[in-house]
């Protein structure tokens, strides 16, 4: 009873008739908010077309069933609803009826028509082997400009920290942007599969659906940006997976990370064996200098 309760005080705050929230959760089977995050827009747009002209017998017996009224308000503000529930969602962040309010969801209309809207149109990054910093930063802003199966800017793909910070010490006025928020909390591992925080691991997750689908669509641009460079060697650990992250994140370890040391030194002995060493000049007598070089 006090979910039905919750989920008509939502509705009805929303735009809908009590009339309209008893039937969607009584008879449509929208009694919980799982059933809600599985809509998307055309699904709203059928369901308020079967609350009103639901067709059948009159369950009163008188005639034909005349539906109830559901106005375009309120079937535009359930779809914006659904929206608020996804995004919570994809920042994991807990969602219930309560928090489902009109002033809320209204607050993700420019969000949500940007994202219908959006296309990126960012050039690759180049690679420059000389400054690996610059160009993994640079990687990240351009996968920044894709999103992923939710929304979500593809570089949470590869952010440092598997797990988001709880929820409760990191609140959504921490991040300028909805966006930034996204890439610093969309869920990559399940926690509730493993049982909390601090459980996951790089190898086997357990992962989220959502992110399985977006590390493929990394992975592709991992491919085409380092297949013809020397770096695809630390890349390609991902190849059996398709795993975009962890392709992502060995290329940056080797280069940045822990393995940068084993790198640098490589690179310097490289340069050693390549080096020229001019030994002291003389000078012919005829004006014209010689050299003592030794090549190592």
């Amino acid at each position: 009873m006090a979910a039905r309760n919750a989920s008509r005080a939502m509705l009805q705050g929303i735009g809908f008739t009590q009339a309209a929230a008893d039937e969607m959760y009584d008879n449509q089977g929208i009694n919980s908010i799982e059933e809600l995050r599985i809509l998307d827009d055309d699904a709203v747009t059928t369901l308020c077309k079967t609350l009103r002209r639901p067709g059948g017998v009159d369950p009163n017996g008188a005639g034909v069933n005349p539906g109830v009224a559901v106005s375009a308000r309120a079937e535009i503000n359930l779809k914006l609803a659904v929206y608020h529930i996804k995004h919570q969602e994809r920042v994991s962040r807990s969602v219930t009826y309560a928090n489902a309010t009109l002033v809320t969801i209204r607050k993700l209309t420019r969000q949500r028509d940007m994202e219908n809207k959006s296309e990126s149109v960012v050039d690759a990054p180049k690679i420059d082997p000389k400054d690996w910093a610059k160009t993994m930063e640079a990687i990240i802003e351009w996968l920044g400009t894709f999103r992923g199966v939710t929304g979500a800017p593809l570089s949470y793909t590869v952010r440092k920290n598997l797990e988001p910070a709880a929820e409760a010490s990191d609140p959504s006025t921490n991040y300028s942007t909805l966006d930034e928020e996204m890439i610093a909390r969309a869920p990559i591992v399940d926690l509730t599969a493993v049982g909390g925080v601090g459980r996951a691991n790089e190898n086997n997750g357990p992962f989220v659906d959502t992110f399985m689908i977006d590390r493929v669509e990394v992975w592709a641009k991992i491919v085409a940006l380092f297949q013809p460079t020397e770096a695809w060697t630390y890349a390609k650990v991902g190849r059996s997976k398709k795993d975009g992250r962890k392709g992502y994140l060995a290329i940056y370890d080797h280069y940045l990370g822990p393995n940068n040391v084993d790198h640098l030194a490589s690179a310097a002995e490289k340069t050693l064996y390549q080096l020229v060493y001019n030994g002291n000049e003389r000078k012919h007598p005829c004006g014209v200098k010689l050299s003592f070089t030794h090549v190592r």
